[in-house]
């Protein structure tokens, strides 16, 4: 009895520690990542804001490349969206365009698994001949400590997606 005892009270010390310290995580995560384009804002900015062309470089169709996809509304105009139903690793969610400032900046709504609306988009400025394409998120993740203490974890695999969608449009603009 004395070794069952331990083991619930060592099992309940564990989950009181990983509570504390999920709770002292942030419950918002901010991914950012950028990559240099050797583009026009002509020619970068519509595969960004047109969702059809998006999939041709988005690092989650690779993925599933099976994936059902449905588009509706205008492309490269606000309400635009997109939607997908895939396998287990892909899931199922919707992007739309929330705001537009016309070859700098696009603002997405995004729901991924029926969890909260993810604010992400991109922010494109110019470097001389040379754009600087930011890539970000960001999303609640609320006051559930297992959510947060798994943010850090969605960090590093959104940068590495993120690291692999941008590479993979500027190969394709280089071409």
């Amino acid at each position: 009895m004395n070794l069952v005892f331990t083991i619930f009270l060592g099992i309940c010390i564990i989950l009181l520690i990983l509570t504390i310290i999920g709770l002292l995580k942030p419950a918002v995560v901010e991914i950012l990542h950028s990559i240099k384009i050797k583009a026009k804002s002509a020619e970068l900015f519509p595969n960004l804001t047109d969702f059809e062309k998006f999939v041709t470089w988005s690092p989650w169709t690779d993925v599933d490349p099976s994936m059902k996809m449905n588009f509706s509304g205008q492309k490269g105009k606000i309400d635009h969206r997109y939607e997908w139903k895939g396998n287990k690793k892909v899931g199922e969610g919707w992007m739309q365009i929330r705001g537009i400032k016309a070859n700098e900046h696009l603002e997405i709504e995004l729901e991924f698994g029926r969890r909260n609306i993810s604010q992400i988009g991109f922010s494109v400025f110019a470097e001389g001949e040379e754009k600087l394409v930011t890539w970000f998120l960001s999303t609640e993740l609320g006051q559930n400590p297992l959510s947060r203490l798994m943010g850090p974890i969605m960090k590093k695999y959104i940068l590495h997606d993120f690291d692999k969608g941008l590479n993979k449009r500027k190969t394709l603009l280089n071409s």
